[in-house]
């Protein structure tokens, strides 16, 4: 009790509300009972969380700790790299995050995550390092975020994620070339 209580200290150095924080442990603890893992854990990745994605509030922090955490249970992956990947996916796709919702945002992103790992038969990890490769490259050019988890969980099977970055990346900047140059 006196390490879950230091846990949620350390958040609330972070600036979170009391009412997100209190929302924070009842979750955590939900989490704990349903996963048999440390509700103390639970609350010390909402740490990492709210370093990698600041201005979360309300039950938004709560929100996304649970989706990394069972993300990471999903794709082979720790809890601190799906915080890292949510860190980066969420400034790739911050616009879609906001016109969302946060936190259907950070569910839609969770599921399309095991969905991929369950599809293509890659990890977190290397969907992390594809996505941290690829950047906002193909969002930029409108592509969605389930498209860019299609074509990078396509191309990983035959290769690793940040190769497979490489390659959509080439294959996007040449696509407009070849639309010149073909008069498309």
């Amino acid at each position: 009790l006196f390490d879950h209580a230091a846990a949620l200290r350390e958040v609330a150095s972070l600036g979170v509300e009391p009412a997100a924080l209190a929302e924070l442990s009842r979750v955590g603890m939900d989490y704990a009972a349903h996963f048999g893992e440390s509700a103390t854990s639970f609350v010390r990745s909402a740490y990492d969380i709210q370093s990698a994605i600041a201005g979360l509030s309300g039950g938004e922090l709560a929100r996304f700790t649970t989706a990394a955490n069972i993300t990471a249970k999903a794709s082979k992956a720790s809890a601190e790299e799906v915080t890292g990947f949510f860190g980066t996916m969420f400034g790739t796709f911050l616009r879609q995050a906001d016109a969302m919702g946060r936190g259907a945002w950070v569910e839609a992103l969770a599921g399309q995550t095991a969905r991929a790992v369950q599809m293509f038969k890659t990890t977190g990890p290397e969907l992390s390092r594809a996505f941290a490769n690829l950047g906002a490259d193909a969002t930029s050019m409108g592509l969605s975020m389930a498209e860019q988890f299609a074509v990078l969980g396509l191309l990983q099977a035959t290769m690793g994620g940040s190769e497979a970055a490489t390659k959509f990346r080439a294959f996007l900047r040449g696509v407009g070339q070849a639309q010149a140059e073909l008069g498309l």
